[in-house]
């Protein structure tokens, strides 16, 4: 049930139109009543679509990786003799 009043269309100017946009799209919501109308537009949104989706797996794989060379190579320096 939804209260009127409740949702507003309006915004107070680009900035937010554009971070609201972009939002959606970064999280994949889907956008109800806005579109990309021109075909530039739409081109920008699926850059932006494809970025937003690839840049956080690329980041956790690169913070994953990075982990495991660590642990390897403090396990390889526990195996060697320490020197006087």
């Amino acid at each position: 049930m939804e209260t009127p009043g409740s949702w507003s269309r309006e915004t107070h100017g680009w900035t937010e139109a554009f971070y609201c946009f972009s939002v959606v799209t970064l999280t994949t919501l889907g956008y109800g009543g806005m579109t990309a109308a021109h075909h530039l537009a739409r081109s920008l949104v699926l850059v932006e679509a494809l970025i937003g989706q690839l840049y956080p797996a690329i980041l956790i794989a690169r913070l994953v990786t990075l982990e495991i060379e660590t642990r390897r190579s403090c396990a390889g320096n526990d195996d060697e003799p320490r020197s006087p």
